[in-house]
């Protein structure tokens, strides 16, 4: 996928990061893998995932997996992070996109993705950054937590962790403002809806973000942390 490469889906956050997963992946110089996306949800990421092998889905809402186009899973199952229906040793890489903090027993889920995962295989992921950000908005999305590096590689000891980066930068300080103001109130509106020119200007921004990652450049900060892991 090219960066910047004109999406169906109109929300600005949504296109960026599927080419930010694209990146993830890509950077595993896998082809042909069997690939597990952990908490699917409405299936954005699967065009994208389809491109380095075939992909089986869990998610917890059955309503949603009877929504996902056929051909672009090979299997899919109903279930959590906390108990991957799977049997142990099937996968090349799981992927879970801003799925971990929705685990209430996230050390539980680590230990599951480590069960699936093939020895050699890779989680990637994506996850919401500082805790300190934590407001009604994180509660009306059902996150349990937000992470920092630190909890990361305390969560994921067993695994190797190969990276771990921050994205979301450009707009950390406004949108941090924000969370910290909702942090005190009962606003809890998840919605983001822009003027079609807003929208389309965070994505370009965003898009840089994109490059700088494709170009493994850190940034100092961010409103995400993605990560990618390896089973020893």
């Amino acid at each position: 996928m090219d960066i910047c490469e004109a999406g169906t889906k109109s929300d600005f956050w949504i296109r960026a990061k599927i080419q930010l997963i694209d990146i993830l992946l890509s950077s595993l110089k896998i082809r042909d893998a069997k690939i597990l996306d952990l908490g699917c949800g409405t299936g954005e990421d699967l065009p994208v995932l389809n491109r380095y092998g075939k992909v089986d889905v869990i998610d917890i809402n059955r309503k949603i997996l009877d929504m996902l186009p056929r051909h672009l899973y090979s299997e899919k199952r109903q279930g959590n992070a906390e108990k991957i229906d799977f049997p142990s040793n099937s996968f090349d890489i799981v992927v879970a996109f801003d799925v971990i903090e929705h685990v209430k027993n996230d050390k539980r889920a680590v230990t599951e993705i480590k069960r699936v995962l093939r020895n050699g295989g890779y989680f990637v992921f994506t996850v919401p950054a500082f805790q300190a950000l934590y407001s009604s908005h994180d509660k009306a999305l059902g996150h349990y937590r937000r992470y920092n590096k630190a909890m990361l590689r305390q969560l994921f000891d067993g695994l190797e962790v190969k990276s771990l980066g921050y994205w979301n930068w450009s707009i950390f300080l406004p949108m941090s403002i924000f969370r910290i103001i909702q942090r005190g109130s009962d606003m809890a509106d998840t919605s983001i809806n822009l003027p079609f020119v807003a929208n389309e200007l965070l994505y370009y921004i965003l898009c840089g973000e994109d490059l700088l990652t494709r170009a493994r450049l850190s940034l100092p900060f961010g409103l995400t942390i993605h990560g990618i892991c390896r089973k020893a």
